[in-house]
């Protein structure tokens, strides 16, 4: 049964961040969209017995919802960014206006000014008011229009708030940021963690698997720092049971692996496999898995691997003289598309075309939410690239076209 995550914010944002939760496997999304972010707490505790997480598209929300007290489960929402004001400050030079007297809501000074600052731009007469609880779009609005006043007033008006937009549009030069793309990417990777492990709940099993040369003596003297009762298999596979909190210390919360190194230090091919569970069975599942695609990675590599996605390399250690070919295993690895996939896509030679989501699963006989799954992934692993948007007309999110990079 699919993890549903319920997307609460104004329609037209809500309607651009939903379709973001089809890139994950298991994952589906809930539009639940208001016409005030007052309405925010009613929705949610309408909804909580059908959702898994909440994502809302502002802070505004979230925190109505938050002091309502009715949050039981990984809620998280979207930040306004510096580079969501970029693109308003690139739009403004575009169109020749100037960005030097300007009134920002929501955002912190420290934000607002580094992002001025990066360009090159004075903020003397910038003006900003941050997100505060006690505020509301009435609020807010009013602080716009008193920024424009004065022989030092702005010209520009940039609110994260749809309601103090809606107000000022009419009165005053009035923009609306919205959140990035990347924001919204990776404020749902945290989310779908944090539901992840809400499954799991205090049942968050790691079982270690280790494939080396090693002596049994060399090998469990290094991997004593994860678990106090280490055994090995007929096979001479090694097997650390320990908890996904021991192991974040150990990995630096999954950055690193020192314990690599030093059984590197004893045996010229190490693999190691990580996999996290609700039972030993799931958590042994997803570590033969991690540790089949160490083999894959290098000699000397170990991969962690949970639910609803892509694995993890910990670390790796490759020789110098081996020159690490982009082979199809390894690009399968890199993206976690399956090799199969790539090989078609390959021997489909997509390279030199830009293409949506939608052609792409005509070519290969997918649903076009597989194909925009599949080029998110692409596009995460650094193996495709967004080149623009299709043109009006049709309902609802314009198509984007991608040019895949390789294999």
């Amino acid at each position: 049964m699919a993890a549903v995550i319920g997307v609460v914010g104004p329609p037209d944002i809500v309607d651009a961040v939903a379709p973001h939760c089809d890139q994950y496997d298991g994952v589906t999304a809930m539009s639940l969209d208001y016409a005030d972010e007052a309405e925010a707490p009613a929705i949610v505790e309408a909804q909580t017995e059908n959702v898994a997480g909440w994502l809302f598209t502002g802070i505004g929300p979230y925190t109505r919802a938050d002091r309502a007290g009715v949050l039981d489960r990984p809620a998280v929402y979207l930040p306004y960014t510096r580079e969501a004001l970029q693109l308003a400050l690139i739009g403004l030079l575009r169109s020749g206006q100037p960005i030097d007297r300007l009134s920002v809501d929501t955002m912190s000074h420290n934000a607002v000014e580094r992002c001025l600052g990066r360009a090159g731009v004075a903020t003397d007469h910038v003006r900003v008011l941050p997100y505060r609880p006690e505020l509301g779009p009435n609020d807010y609005a009013e602080f716009h229009r008193r920024a424009r006043t004065g022989e030092s007033g702005t010209t520009h008006a940039i609110t994260c708030v749809p309601a103090v937009h809606e107000q000022l549009r009419r009165e005053l030069p009035a923009i609306r940021l919205h959140p990035t793309r990347h924001a919204i990417r990776s404020t749902l990777r945290h989310l779908v963690l944090s539901m992840e492990e809400a499954a799991l709940g205090h049942a968050q099993i790691v079982l270690g698997l280790i494939e080396t040369s090693a002596g049994t003596s060399a090998v469990l003297r290094h991997i004593t720092e994860l678990s106090g009762c280490p055994g090995q298999r007929a096979d001479g596979t090694f097997i650390v049971v320990t908890t996904r909190g021991r192991l974040a210390g150990a990995t630096g919360d999954f950055t690193g692996l020192p314990l690599l190194e030093r059984l590197a230090g004893v045996s010229s091919r190490v693999h190691i496999g990580f996999g996290l569970g609700r039972t030993a069975a799931e958590a042994e599942h997803h570590a033969r898995r991690a540790v089949i695609r160490s083999r894959r990675v290098a000699p000397v590599a170990a991969v962690f691997s949970r639910r609803n996605d892509a694995d993890l390399i910990l670390a790796e250690i490759t020789p110098a003289a081996d020159p690490r070919p982009h082979t199809i295993d390894r690009l399968s690895q890199q993206s976690g598309i399956s090799a199969a996939t790539l090989t078609t896509i390959r021997d489909l030679d997509l390279r030199d075309s830009p293409l949506t989501a939608g052609e792409l699963a005509r070519r290969l006989g997918l649903q076009t939410r597989s194909a925009r799954r599949i080029l998110a992934k692409l596009e995460g692993a650094g193996l495709a690239e967004r080149t623009g948007e299709a043109a009006g007309g049709a309902r609802g999110r314009p198509a984007t076209f991608y040019r895949i990079l390789a294999p």
